[in-house]
């Protein structure tokens, strides 16, 4: 590949050009500041067939630079989400809401909205309270999900103060789900702490820990659904009556 294939070809922007709408706000520091158009360039073509634009712009308050994407009509730039989406800009400046299987929302319905919380909040640089929220949902997802399984215990389980011990009294015989919950919680308890205990982790690996916990859950649900049917298949062929072979 030649070397000038590498690069983007630039646009030249003209005087009579005009862009709608500018950003209000840098994705970066968030700030509501002035920004300004360092190169305009031809990208992708849309799946309606259209030209993209990228625009590259920086922050006059923080220096930084991300991308905007536009179409453009006769003499004007433009957004579209229809046809862009919500990749209108490079870091996105507007939070999109993480969805989760089924499972998780019949077994937790709270769950889906603190993780959420957390989310915007780690989106929008608020880090230090993100983590916070992370845990909070972990614990309701746990204890939801003990409560699910174990109905008849939901007065115990809900008296056990730590979710520690929740996994350990109720969900200890799952070793996958057990180990990626309670890495989850301590995670979730050291970003909470004045002093971190664990130094050198961070929301991701937060993250990465309740990732897991989410798959084992969805597992677990899946193959108790399936073993339910199983046993009702076998109950019925226990009961089938036997047809006789007729002599001839």
């Amino acid at each position: 590949m030649k070397e000038e294939e590498f690069f983007l070809k630039p646009y030249t922007f003209q005087k009579k050009d005009y862009v709608l709408p500018t950003p209000k706000k840098c994705p970066h520091c968030l700030g509501s500041v002035s920004l300004s158009i360092r190169g305009v360039f031809y990208g992708p073509i849309s799946e309606k067939g259209l030209m993209i634009y990228l625009f590259l712009f920086q922050c006059h308050a923080c220096d930084e630079m991300f991308i905007g994407r536009y179409l453009k009509d006769d003499t004007k730039f433009y957004q579209d989400k229809e046809i862009l989406g919500n990749k209108l800009f490079y870091p996105n400046m507007e939070f999109t809401e993480i969805t989760f299987p089924p499972e998780i929302s019949i077994v937790s319905p709270h769950f889906s909205e603190l993780y959420n919380q957390a989310a915007k909040a780690e989106h929008y640089g608020c880090t230090d309270i993100a983590g916070a929220g992370y845990r909070k949902a972990v614990e309701f997802l746990i204890r939801d999900f003990a409560i699910y399984l174990l109905p008849l215990k939901k007065d115990n389980i809900l008296a056990t103060r730590s979710v520690v011990n929740v996994v350990i009294n109720f969900l200890s015989q799952y070793t996958a789900l057990a180990q990626a919950a309670n890495a989850s919680y301590d995670l979730g308890n050291s970003e909470t702490h004045y002093t971190k205990v664990y130094k050198h982790r961070d929301l991701k690996d937060l993250k990465d820990f309740l990732e897991i916990t989410i798959r084992e859950i969805v597992a677990i649900i899946k193959l108790r659904s399936f073993q339910q049917e199983q046993n009702e298949h076998r109950k019925k062929q226990e009961f089938m009556p036997v047809q006789k072979v007729k002599q001839k």
